[in-house]
């Protein structure tokens, strides 16, 4: 299991209007590079749509790619991440 911190931010600076997107504050989705893996997953209640964090069990060690949605001023945002899992 890991613990994924997520603090969103603009490129000119300015502090991102997160609203609630489809009933959470934001929605993750972790593929595998096999394909073989699929997790979805939302940042734990309660915490600041600025700066959330995500508790996610990855099945096995390996390269994921990661699309974080969330509603920034009204606008959906689709950012694509990577992470590698080590042991």
């Amino acid at each position: 299991m890991g613990l994924l911190s997520i603090a969103c931010s603009r490129t000119d600076g300015s502090v991102p209007n997160v609203t609630s997107y489809v009933g959470e504050p934001a929605h993750l989705v972790v593929v595998s590079d096999d394909g073989d893996s699929l997790i979805h997953a939302h940042p734990m209640a309660g915490m600041n749509p600025n700066a959330m964090m995500a508790h996610l069990i990855f099945p096995e060690i390996g390269n994921y790619r990661i699309w974080l949605q969330f509603i920034d001023d009204g606008i959906l945002r689709i950012l694509p991440l990577a992470v590698q899992v080590v042991p």
